[in-house]
């Protein structure tokens, strides 16, 4: 052996041999860097760090680690180990070669399990197989990993063959370095006048059960708030569908300017969304959602540093690399589609924690009063035993489970409704409990909105939304509180879902974006409503295009001393309700007072001129997961007993 050339190789011996070599780079290799990143989220993220939970999180990322790093060197030596001419040249060349191509083939792959999950499997919502694309990147960069795997082994060999067994315990701080870097990192600075903004958006929560406004429900935590802030008695959405609502609220616009009318919508990339806003001055912004609707899928995730709207593992876990690639496949097309306030508030709790010396603008989405009606105990303690028998009564959402279809007992379900709402209001006692504890609710604006409501039975419309556009779906809780809001302020005349927006950034300072036609609510609490003026209402569902005749529903409040709602339908006459002498919406008017029933359809008119009222055509990817959630159903339903209620869908 020439001098300077290094040991004699140390031949392998045999496959198994080989692999138990390779095997053991691995799983010492993903122990050190499933302990690494434990570390890290443990200091970074403000997970529990009980010992009971921080242990478990720890134990739980090393054995992640161990078994995917274990077996990606069983993939990949295994792989070369099969083909005879590779095997030959792999077991005559000795452990050092095969020590090098392990740690080769580890540093490489771990590069590619960050890049690949940073890059794009995050973005697809458990769903990687909807893109071609992707699938044809991961092939490639596990192609890639194998090349560079051999070429770092056939450069690093001589060195490692100097190392010993010693070599398990260093090799892996290189990779220490690229994941701790979090940890190096400066705090963001505490600026003197932070801005602390919580935007909180409560899915399918009707305006009548909040205590404040005589609602049958103990909110506590509602009421709170607006003893300290201000209530408006009379807000009401744009949309009874939560995709166009939401964008709604953030946009500050109507579905006319936005064009978004049915779920599985992408928004529009050109509407400016109040997290842009925020994050253009430099303020943290993080969203967490709870309902697939408003995924980054359909671009929710703008202007927000954070987007947690992973709905698979639990807290923690969600944070680690080797969890959230496997919740990808693991889950697809049978993904969780929502996840309850509690799982939200475990991911938006560390980061306000985080951030509330430094300013923040934070929105958290609470889906749970959404149907099937399933509140946890205690709050659904007053119904245990279980779901009573089969009984006669209305047809119940299609989506439904059997066996909860068939228990059409109205009083029952409105009783599961409840609790769904006292529950949710327990949740928001937690995030604004944690503020206090924190010092900063007194300084951080408080804004609590719904998206729409729920019809419990109105209009013979049972325990569902989006088919129609009656107050049951459209009257929402809409509370303000913090800094430069008046405590107990009440506003009873009619605002908007879409006026929060420029409120917000009224409140905050900012300057709203010129797309925003919504107007800021401040001098109404501050000056009382105007004695005259007119403050009209748009709200718009559409039939979507995979069902019979789709169409547009649009309905049209006015607001002042006469408080009329025009409701047009898709294939029917409109119909038209005084709201003052019947708010229960009871009795159409339309052939009485052609007047106001004229004047209200060509108001209509003016403001939906060039509305394009198209819902998208939709993937199946897509599709499936509306369906699953019941925002798509199949055949007949009758909610009003005539034909123009036939074919459509549960739309929620």
């Amino acid at each position: 052996m020439p001098p300077g050339t290094g040991p004699e190789p140390v031949s392998a011996g045999s496959p198994a041999r080989a692999l138990v070599r390779a095997l053991t780079w691995g799983v010492c290799w993903g122990v050190a860097t499933g302990a690494i990143e434990a570390v890290w989220h443990l200091s970074s993220w403000n997970l529990p760090t009980t010992w009971a939970t921080a242990s478990g999180f720890f134990a739980r990322a090393v054995v992640y680690g161990a078994l995917f790093h274990g077996g990606w060197q069983l993939l990949w030596i295994g792989a070369a180990l099969v083909a005879p001419p590779i095997r030959a040249r792999l077991l005559a060349a000795g452990l050092s070669t095969i020590d090098a191509l392990a740690v080769g083939i580890l540093v490489a792959g771990t590069v590619t399990l960050h890049g690949v999950v940073t890059w794009r499997v995050g973005y697809h919502i458990n769903d990687p197989w909807s893109s071609p694309a992707l699938l044809a990147g991961i092939a490639a960069a596990l192609l890639g990993a194998l090349l560079l795997g051999c070429a770092a082994g056939w450069l690093a060999r001589g060195a490692l063959a100097r190392l010993g067994w010693v070599r398990i315990v260093p090799l892996p701080l290189g990779l220490a370095l690229y994941l701790a870097v979090p940890l190096g990192l400066p705090s963001p600075a505490a600026s003197d006048t932070p801005l602390r903004v919580l935007l909180i958006t409560l899915d399918t929560f009707r305006a009548d059960r909040v205590g404040a406004l005589g609602g049958p429900v103990d909110t506590p935590t509602l009421d709170a708030l607006a003893a300290r802030g201000v209530l408006f008695e009379l807000a009401v959405a744009q949309a009874p569908i939560t995709c166009p609502a939401h964008l709604s609220i953030l946009s500050g616009t109507s579905p006319a300017t936005h064009g978004v009318f049915a779920n599985g919508t992408a928004i529009p990339t050109d509407l400016p969304v109040l997290a842009e806003v925020f994050a253009d001055r430099g303020v943290p912004t993080a969203g967490f959602v709870a309902g697939y609707p408003v995924t980054r899928r359909f671009g929710f995730d703008r202007g927000f540093g954070v987007f947690d709207d992973d709905f698979g593992a639990a807290l923690g876990d969600h944070r680690l690399t080797v969890r959230r690639l496997v919740d990808q496949f693991v889950y697809a097309r049978g993904a969780p589609r929502e996840r309850r306030g509690d799982r939200v508030l475990s991911r938006a709790i560390p980061w306000l924690d985080e951030h509330a010396d430094t300013g923040f603008f934070a929105w958290v989405h609470l889906f749970d009063a959404h149907g099937p009606y399933d509140a946890p105990a205690p709050f659904g303690g007053s119904l245990a035993g279980g779901l009573p028998g089969a009984t006669e009564g209305p047809e119940m959402p299609r989506y439904w489970p059997a066996d909860h279809q068939a228990a059409a007992d109205p009083a029952y379900w409105v009783q599961r409704y409840d609790e769904e709402i006292a529950y949710i209001d327990a949740q928001l006692g937690r995030l604004l409990d944690r503020l206090a504890d924190a010092g900063v609710l007194e300084d951080t604006l408080v804004a609590v909105v719904a998206d729409h409501g729920e019809s419990l039975g109105e209009h013979d419309y049972y325990f569902d939304h989006g088919l129609h556009l009656y107050d049951a779906s459209l009257r929402i809780p809409m509370l303000l509180a913090g800094p430069g809001i008046e405590a107990a302020a009440r506003v009873p005349c009619q605002v908007r879902g879409m006026d929060l927006a420029p409120t917000v950034l009224d409140l905050a300072g900012l300057t709203a974006p010129a797309s925003m036609e919504g107007e800021s609510l401040q001098p109404l609490w501050t000056d009382g409503c105007p004695e005259s003026g007119l403050r009209f209402s748009l709200a718009a569902t559409v039939e979507p295009p995979w069902l019979p005749e789709p169409g547009a529903e649009l309905a049209l409040r006015s607001d002042g001393e006469a408080r009329f709602k025009l409701v047009r339908h898709r294939r029917s006459a409109a119909e038209l309700y005084d709201l003052i002498a019947d708010p229960g919406e009871e009795d159409d008017i339309v052939g009485v007072r052609l007047d106001i029933a004229d004047w209200l359809s060509e108001s209509l008119d003016k403001i939906t001129s060039g509305m394009v009222t198209e819902a998208p055509e939709l993937t199946p990817e897509v599709e499936a997961q509306l369906r699953a959630l019941g925002y798509i159903t199949d055949g007949p339903r009758a909610p009003t007993g005539d034909d123009d209620s036939a074919g459509r869908p549960g739309d929620r």
